[in-house]
């Protein structure tokens, strides 16, 4: 039998608090225990934060898991210029017993809380989120650390109030949590249109602050700008003290984030208090939310200009007024990325969106879709995905290959996509429904 994870830990650590517990992991702050001289063990004076999982036994998986959040902080801290101000969080050692089937990482300790924690406690005050000037200073330092992930060509993919801890006292911010996050490379490789997101899936990501992209029901892969769409959620709740969209579950979020366009924050503030936010930052927040990444902030580096001219402007005007000016005049990308998005397909788009709607009326449709290889029949039928997705509909795909001979593999994959959406699906009475109706349409001895 193995003893829990703190059992073993506490002959290296003096556990002092627990800070975050989940089903599968347990966060806790602590001070190292050292050996001197080899003889007597001392506690040392600085605090430590242990990232622990919950279960008794680290399983290969949760070491992997582990494995993965230590080497992208590492390539992270790698790419960082002045690592001793850097806005994201120092990973320190990952800590494996192969023995005692225990493993965590160990980071260092701002002595902090998560944002959400503190605009919680603002909100009880003054209904809204953050004083516009202490929200800029720390808007502006979020914006600093994302700028050092997307230089070393990481997404973060969980970018939230709570996994940004910030120390009130001495003005220390660190972005936390790179459990989630994967390489620029590594994502463009694995985008598979034919492939969709599952809601098992889904629950790596935080459901109110999760990109278009993120949902999986669009044609787009995930890149850079999917973290600043999640920004702009967070820097939203920062500012008004509730997120951009409210809903009951993943699905309504994932509908919200598709068609649902926010209540502008100056609006939202309004609705709440006689104290409205300067203009501009709602303006800057609103840009981060569009729900086509090329109409967003395209870089860190052209938001964070953006801000710091709203802090001197704000400043100048002895924190009354932000004077307009227009937002993006230094969001150059470095990279060359061609538009994700279809050109001179309007018309054919529209018969395949009038054929869906005909289908929602009761009528069964067939649309004939040809041309030869390589012209983007694939990418045009995809653009069908989101509106797919906005009527809670399934978006099956199949495709024949020259180089796959096998018969009705193309029916074969759609039906494969369909069984594991209908899988994943949150409700178990959903599940028990489609397992009913496929049973009465073909019987329990061909299930």
């Amino acid at each position: 039998m193995n003893a829990a994870p703190q059992q073993v830990l506490c002959r290296h650590f003096q556990l002092l608090q627990l800070l975050r517990q989940s089903k599968t992991m347990q966060v806790f702050r602590a001070r190292r225990v050292v050996k001197v001289c080899n003889v007597r063990e001392e506690v040392t004076s600085n605090t430590v934060i242990v990232k622990t999982h919950a279960a008794n036994k680290c399983t290969p998986r949760m070491y992997q898991k582990l494995l993965h959040e230590f080497n992208i902080g590492s390539k992270v801290k790698k790419s960082t210029t002045h690592a001793n101000s850097s806005q994201c969080i120092k990973y320190l050692e990952l800590f494996h017993s192969q023995e005692q089937q225990v493993a965590a990482l160990i980071m260092e300790d701002i002595n902090g809380v998560d944002l959400s924690a503190l605009v919680t406690t603002q909100t009880k005050i003054t209904q809204t989120g953050l004083a516009p000037p202490i929200f800029l200073q720390v808007a502006i330092k979020i914006t600093k650390g994302l700028c050092e992930i997307h230089k070393a060509r990481i997404i973060h993919k969980d970018i939230k109030p709570s996994n940004i801890i910030f120390n009130e006292s001495t003005g220390q911010l660190k972005i936390i949590d790179f459990g989630s996050a994967t390489s620029e490379d590594e994502e463009d490789s694995s985008f598979d249109p034919m492939n969709s997101t599952t809601n098992k899936e889904l629950l790596s990501f935080t459901p109110a602050f999760m990109s278009p992209e993120q949902t999986g029901k669009i044609n787009r892969t995930i890149d850079t700008r999917s973290d600043l769409y999640s920004l702009g959620a967070t820097l939203y709740q920062l500012l008004c003290g509730t997120p951009p969209f409210t809903a009951s579950d993943t699905n309504g979020y994932m509908y919200c984030h598709l068609a649902q366009e926010p209540i502008s924050p100056i609006q939202m503030c309004s609705s709440k208090s006689s104290s409205l936010p300067p203009l501009m930052l709602s303006n800057i927040i609103m840009k981060l939310l569009q729900k086509n990444a090329d109409d967003r902030y395209q870089t860190c580096n052209g938001l964070k200009c953006d801000l710091e001219n709203c802090a001197r402007l704000y400043a100048l005007s002895n924190y009354t007024i932000i004077e307009p000016f227009p937002l993006g005049q230094y969001d150059f990308s470095e990279r060359f990325s061609m538009p994700k998005k279809l050109y001179c397909r309007q018309y054919e788009l529209s018969s395949l969106q009038d054929a869906l709607d005909r289908t929602l009326n009761g009528s069964l449709e067939l649309v004939d879709v040809r041309g030869y290889s390589g012209v983007g029949k694939s990418s045009f039928v995809n653009e069908l995905q989101k509106p797919v997705a906005l009527h809670d509909g399934y978006f099956l795909r199949g495709k024949y290959d020259l180089l796959n001979s096998k018969a009705y593999s193309a029916i074969a994959d759609a039906f494969s996509i369909l069984v594991s959406q209908i899988l994943s699906e949150p409700c178990e009475s959903t599940i028990e429904l489609w397992k009913s109706d496929i049973i009465s349409a073909i019987g329990l001895n061909n299930c």
